[in-house]
């Protein structure tokens, strides 16, 4: 095994182990402040994923279009994190877990059925942009 495959393969753990990261911190967050158990923290990271390739899809710019469609997307599902903490998650804080589990299971079945519906089942990518 060469050594720039050996590297490749280094930096996407640490990339992957990163993306992990975030979406358990920002998980473990979201329960330790709010005490709120958001099952639809992994959805809304799907969701996050999906309308970050439909940004760079309809960007067509090669050298920043990754970059800001990234960007884009974070403020996006920042603003639906928002409205779904004002409309949904506000209502539950003085619920049991039961009420708390049972309000973000279904907004787990909403999200993965809208991302069918618009983006269908097939595996999407946006290709690594050059540095």
């Amino acid at each position: 095994m060469s050594l720039d495959v050996l590297f490749n393969q280094f930096m996407s753990g640490i990339a992957r182990g990163a993306l992990l990261f975030l979406v358990a911190s920002g998980l473990s967050l979201t329960f330790g402040v709010l005490r709120v158990l958001n099952f639809a923290h992994g959805s809304l990271y799907m969701l996050g994923a999906f309308l970050c390739y439909t940004i760079w899809a309809h960007l067509l710019l090669p050298a920043l279009g990754f970059y800001l469609a990234t960007i884009l997307s974070a403020l996006i599902m920042g603003a639906a994190g928002l409205l779904i903490e004002l409309f949904l998650l506000r209502r539950l804080y003085n619920r049991g877990w039961p009420e708390q589990l049972l309000a973000t299971y279904a907004l787990i079945l909403i999200i993965t059925d809208l991302v069918k519906w618009r983006w269908g089942g097939e595996f999407l990518s946006i290709p690594r942009p050059k540095p």
